[in-house]
């Protein structure tokens, strides 16, 4: 038997208390129990320095996990303009660049 509405609403209910929630109810829910969780007491005592630090290594981290090549390896991107077509009033320009090495972007101007 398929779900009616109410009973998707009920799939989404993070409190297991069985009632209808709207997406902020449920996201505040959701940051609650997270956090209730997994505690951030051992951030609590640190210093500025130690903080600075552990930023650094997180972001550093966050960025070898995305991809993200640092900015002082980063090459100006090259363009290259394949044909153009004209309209009635403007120019249409297709281009296309790698935003990686072998991931092209392609794109109108």
């Amino acid at each position: 038997m398929p779900y009616s509405g109410d009973d998707y609403l009920k799939l989404l209910d993070l409190t297991g208390e069985g009632r209808p929630q709207k997406y902020n109810e449920m996201m505040k829910d959701y940051y609650r129990l997270y956090s209730e969780r997994y505690p951030l007491t051992g951030y609590r005592g640190m210093s500025k320095a130690e903080a600075t630090g552990k930023l650094a290594e997180i972001r550093k981290k966050l960025v070898q996990s995305l991809g993200i090549l640092p900015h002082e390896t980063a090459t100006p991107v090259e363009m290259h303009s394949v044909g153009k077509f004209g309209r009635d009033g403007y120019t249409v320009e297709k281009i296309w660049f790698e935003s990686m090495p072998g991931r092209p972007v392609t794109g109108l101007i």
